[in-house]
């Protein structure tokens, strides 16, 4: 038991929501950037350049997201886990603070917080 506190105790560090781990893989992830793009909740591509900032509903999801590799590592999950609201984007889940100080990767050199690396130091 103590184990699977840890697990979400170690999610919730790095700005994940322990509620919405467990449906998470199911999320869709929409426009993978080119590279990594900071969230930015007061932009209209939520920070994603690849969003887009017109009409978002007939935007199709991506494909799912890579949790086991670092194929998907680089990127802030909070402008690609995203849904369509009244032809605007808006984050999919609610999101905690990255209570972590050292918050770039040795593996990938990018943030950990928001990212699927922080599932491996879980």
């Amino acid at each position: 038991m103590a184990g699977f506190v840890a697990y979400f105790a170690t999610f919730f560090f790095f700005g994940f929501e322990p509620r919405y781990l467990f449906n998470m893989v199911n999320l869709d992830a929409y426009a993978r950037p080119p590279d990594y793009a900071p969230f930015n909740p007061n932009s209209a591509d939520l920070g994603n350049p690849s969003l887009g900032v017109g009409d978002c509903s007939q935007v199709k999801p991506d494909s799912p997201i890579d949790w086991m590799w670092d194929q998907d590592a680089k990127y802030d999950l909070r402008n690609i886990f995203v849904k369509c609201v009244n032809g605007r984007w808006e984050p999919a889940i609610e999101w905690a603070d990255c209570d972590i100080e050292r918050n770039i990767s040795s593996v990938t050199d990018y943030p950990t917080c928001y990212s699927t690396e922080a599932h491996k130091c879980a």
